[in-house]
């Protein structure tokens, strides 16, 4: 009993971010709201000196490629989006640690959602 209760008194607390920035360049097609209200859920420590800066630096929203075979037969498919983006822990201007992440979907709202839980598994690491 005394092993567990050590064990667990030695495990790491989370850490707790101050805020969380967005730096999206202007050729991509998403708006700060659009990522602060998915990034709303993660929790924040005004305590805390350690910050997120999340850069976005890639977007595609996917591709439909149309083929004919002749006659009247045509087929279509569909390519999912990408979303990539550059994640960064700092403290003050230091890095502490920085990760690549990718959301992946057929709209805007799954690359969105598939970021954010990529970003929230790259953190807990």
């Amino acid at each position: 009993m005394f092993t567990s209760i050590f064990l667990l008194s030695c495990r790491e607390s989370p850490v707790a971010f101050n805020r969380i920035e967005y730096v999206i360049p202007g050729h991509i097609n998403i708006k700060i709201d659009d990522l602060s209200s998915r990034f709303a859920e993660i929790k924040t420590d005004p305590e805390s000196s350690i910050y997120i800066v999340i850069v976005l630096y890639s977007y595609s929203s996917g591709a439909e490629t149309i083929s004919f075979s002749g006659g009247d037969d045509m087929t279509t498919v569909t390519a999912g989006g990408r979303l990539k983006a550059l994640v960064k822990v700092m403290d003050g201007k230091k890095i502490l640690r920085a990760e690549f992440a990718e959301g992946r979907g057929n709209s805007r709202e799954d690359m969105l959602s598939s970021l954010l839980q990529e970003i929230k598994l790259r953190l807990v690491q």
